[in-house]
């Protein structure tokens, strides 16, 4: 009867390099965070659909700034796209 070997768990490591600069940082963070989706504010919503308090929450906030762009201005442009359509998401018809 042959003795079982023992097969060694690969070493957990990175697939890629580590990000070195402050540019390659935020660009991996920026891959990896989605923003959360706005609440229904027309309806009385303003907390965070996925749980995290107010929105825009932290992880939606770290999410714009790692993709070079401003919280303010953002939430400010769905908020006012919420106004324009109602406060419900545009349809489209295929």
């Amino acid at each position: 009867m042959p003795t079982p070997t023992a097969t060694p768990n690969p070493p957990t490591t990175l697939q890629t390099a580590p990000a070195t600069t402050a540019e390659q940082r935020l660009a991996e963070i920026a891959a990896r965070l989605d923003p959360c989706p706005a609440p229904a504010t027309i309806a009385g919503y303003d907390r965070c659909p996925c749980g995290r308090g107010s929105w825009p929450c932290g992880i939606t906030e770290a999410a714009w700034i790692a993709r070079k762009l401003d919280p303010y201005t953002q939430a400010r442009a769905i908020l006012d796209d919420q106004l324009t359509t109602g406060g419900w998401p545009a349809l489209t018809t295929a």
